[in-house]
This record gives structure tokens, sequence and C-alpha cells, in this order.
């Protein structure tokens, strides 16, 4: 309950130092926090009807516009039907199907001049608990057209998806995102699909393109597998293209597709130069209200000091009164009175010594972790913070061998202060020092409790956070 007690001044240490601390804290949350994984559950399979010339298929992904575009080429026959199947590890909110014939645009209506595209309802579906979709298009020839044989034909399916096709997201704001698409050849984890498979696939046997488009303001990190075949722009897009190499006997293939956003990069640098600041300003802030506490006892116990004197003066006898004049006349001439006032005041000296000390060292140190945290150096390479957090120990250490020594010197002063009391009848340093042996002290009947650290325990702890802190960052940065 005593905390509950303390000055308005000191609350607001206590407060600012929390606001400080938790904005330090919501910053490096932003750039430590763990990536979000989102990774496909299944394979991508794409397969044509029997007998069918394939030539070539061609993917075209769009990560912002959550689209993908299937494409299979064919040499056209005389076969009376054409088919293509998708299955993916997405979930599609919708699916159209579309074909072309020798390079010309996109047709999607169902009968034209070239023949009937069919698309029923039934060969669209979505498995929620897996995460997929599968889609069936055919296609039937006008017998009537005059079709060539050997001419370029192409069936495509084109899809919205419902979420995200970013597989991995790295903070801050998606500094580094990942796309992650795997062909396989042969089955597929969703057997509701069973019954569009037919024919061969065509990941193996024939030549398989992925286009990949990126979102504005990234480029491709070296994270990429394999690696790209070509980088074009379209549309004012930048576009990424892979070639999924299935050799013999193998059977899948996963495009990895990395890319950065160098604005992001810069911001993650700036969150932990000013995280960094902030921990600072939090933990100045910690310091000072357990200077001002502790200068604020002493002078405190200076006027009680001097309260329970006059109250003594007050109360005793005109005799009495006149006896002790002349007794605080002789203390007042006494070398001993004029020796206790200079070593109080040494003592004093010390303690405010030891606390600008610590508020140089905790600062300094701290600021040198922010800026150190902020070093694109360190970013690239996190294992230099090592010697930083090196550094800030030994200069934890240091502190550590200076505040010891100061606070036996302290020490010293209080034991030549407790002797000259003994000689002038003086009772300051003896209560507080009978208190803090006990615990709580009795004057005139009145029991008075210390509780809390004190004020060399204070600093011990600071230097072990201190330490902890730089060394905890630096297992987190080698951790990442």
């Amino acid at each position: 309950m005593r905390f509950l007690k303390l000055d308005i001044r000191t609350w607001e240490y206590f407060v600012c130092s929390f606001l400080c601390m938790s904005i330090a804290f919501s910053i490096l949350w932003q750039v430590f926090q763990p990536p979000c994984y989102r990774i496909p559950k299944g394979p991508i399979e794409v397969g044509a009807g029997r007998d069918l010339l394939i030539k070539e298929t061609e993917l075209i992904v769009s990560v912002p516009n959550r689209h993908i575009e299937f494409q299979v080429a064919f040499n056209f026959t005389d076969s009376k039907e054409y088919s293509i199947y998708v299955l993916m590890p997405f979930i599609a909110s919708t699916a159209k199907p579309f074909f072309t014939y020798q390079h010309s645009s996109p047709h999607y209506e169902e009968n034209s001049v070239w023949g009937n595209l069919s698309f029923p309802p039934e060969n669209f579906h979505v498995n929620s608990t897996l995460g997929s979709s599968g889609a069936k298009v055919i296609f039937k020839p006008n017998s009537t057209y005059p079709f060539i044989i050997g001419d370029d034909f192409s069936l495509g399916m084109s899809f919205n998806l419902s979420s995200s096709l970013i597989a991995i997201d790295i903070p801050p704001w998606g500094a580094i995102q990942t796309v992650i698409l795997t062909f396989f050849g042969h089955t597929s984890v969703d057997k509701n699909m069973e019954d569009y498979r037919e024919g061969t696939t065509l990941t193996i046997q024939h030549p398989f393109v992925v286009n990949i488009e990126l979102p504005s303001d990234t480029y491709v990190s070296s994270d990429t597998y394999p690696s790209p075949i070509e980088y074009y722009v379209r549309g004012n897009v930048r576009w990424v293209m892979f070639l999924p190499n299935f050799l013999e006997g193998r059977f899948a293939q996963t495009v990895s597709c990395s890319f950065k956003n160098p604005t992001s990069e810069k911001w993650k640098d700036v969150l932990i130069f000013f995280g960094g600041v902030f921990v600072a300003i939090g933990g100045s802030f910690l310091a000072e209200p357990m200077k001002n506490r502790i200068e604020r006892k002493e002078e405190k116990k200076e006027l009680e000091k001097k309260e329970e004197d006059k109250e003594k003066l007050k109360t005793k006898s005109v005799e009495s009164k006149r006896d002790e004049e002349q007794q605080r006349k002789k203390y007042i001439n006494s070398p001993l009175l004029l020796e206790y006032e200079m070593t109080q005041q040494m003592h004093n000296h010390y303690g405010r010594i030891n606390w600008e000390i610590a508020s140089i060292l905790v600062a300094g140190s701290l600021a040198i972790i922010g800026f150190s945290l902020q070093s694109p150096i360190i970013t690239k390479k996190p294992v230099l913070f090592v010697g930083i957090a090196v550094a800030v120990t030994l200069i934890v250490f240091a502190w550590y061998l200076l505040f010891k020594r100061i606070s036996q010197l302290a020490d010293i002063h209080i034991a030549r202060l407790l002797q000259i009391e003994k000689e002038l009848n003086f009772h300051q340093h003896e209560y507080v020092h009978n208190a803090n042996e006990r615990g709580h002290l009795i004057i005139d009947g009145k029991c008075y409790e210390l509780s809390g650290l004190r004020g060399r325990h204070s600093v011990y702890f600071l230097m072990f956070l201190l330490v902890v802190v730089v060394w905890v960052i630096a297992a987190i940065l080698l951790w990442l």
C-alpha cells in the first residue's frame, strides 16, 4: 500500500515511463513479431482430355488481384471434344472458362461460330475443409467451321480467389512476402475431384510457364527459387517468369517467389531506431523518480529531526531549556558539530554522484543500443550486435565496480556519523540504521515500517535489467 502513497510527481514519472516502454514494445513488436504463414495445403494439378496434341501450358498469377489464370494450347485435330481440368489448393470465389483460336483474344461466350463451351455448375467444385477448388471445361468444335488440322487452339480457366496468394508475410507491414506454388502430375489431395481427372497431366510432359505479377513497389529477392528466366513489364506492372523443370522421374516442382518492399525495409530501420529511443527515455524516467525519492527521504528525515528537537525543547522546563541551551552552545562551538555537518554533506554528495552516473550510463547504453539497431550493418549482419552487447556488459560491470567503491565510502561516512551522534546525543542516522536492520522503528510509541528496495538494490536491479535487455535483443536478432 505504500506504493499507492507516492507523490504526484513520482506517479507522473512512472506513468511516462510506462507509456514510453509500451510505445517501445509496440514498435519493436512490429519489427520482431514472427512471420505469418499461410502455406498451401497441396499442389496445383492441370490436365487435359484423352488423345489431345498438347503444345504448352501457361499459368498467369496476379498476386495483388488474387487471380489465377490457366491456358492450355493444343494443335487442332479431328477430335470431337477438347477438355481441361484444374485442381488447386486455394478457394476460388468465381471460375470462368475461355478459349482462343489462332492467337485471337479470349472468348468467354458459351456458344459461338467456333463451337460450344460447356461449363455446367457441377463442373466447379469448392472444398472448404481442405481449402481447395477444382474446375473442368469442355469445348466441342462446330463441325461446319473450316478448322485446319494443326492450327493453334487454347482452352483456359480464370479464377478469382477468396484469400491472398501470399504464403509467408514477414513484418513490418509485409517487408518480405513469398508466394509458394507447387505443381504435381499424378495425384491430388482432394479425392472429390477424381471424376475430373482424365487423360495425361500437362505439368510433366509439356512446357509449363508460370508468370507472376508482383505487387506495386516491390522487387524479387534472392530467396526466390528456382531462378526466374525473365523479368518484364506489361501494363506498367512488373512480372517475373518461371519455367518449372519436371525431369524424368520427378513428378513435382515448387516455385517460391519472394519479393521485398523497399519502403517497408526502410521503415523497419526507422522503427528499430525509435524503439531504442523510447526504451532509453523510459529507462531515464524510471531512474529519475528513484533518485528524487531517495533525496526527498533524506530531506524528510532532516525535517523530522528538527521538528522532534523543537518539540523536546517546548516540553522541557525552563531550567532544562537553560541547561540545554548551554549544552547546545557548547555543541555549536564544538569541532564535532562541524565535522558532523561536513560528513553529512559528503554522504549526500556520494549519493548524488551514484544516481548521476546511473542516469548517464543507463541512458547512454540504451542510446547505443538504439543507434546500433537502426544501423544497416547490424541489420545485414546481426552477429555484430553481439559486440555491442559485450561492450554494454563491460560498461555495466565498470559501473558496478565504481558504484560499489562509492557505496563503501558512503558507509564509512555513515559509521563516522553514528560515532559523532553518540557524542552529541543525536539520533538521526541511528534511527535509520536501526530501521534498515529491523525493517521497522518505534518512536514515541508509533511504529514506522520500511518496505521496498534500498537505493543500492535499485541500482543493482537496473544493472541486471540492462544486461538482460541487451542480450535478449542480441538473441532475437540472431534467431531472426
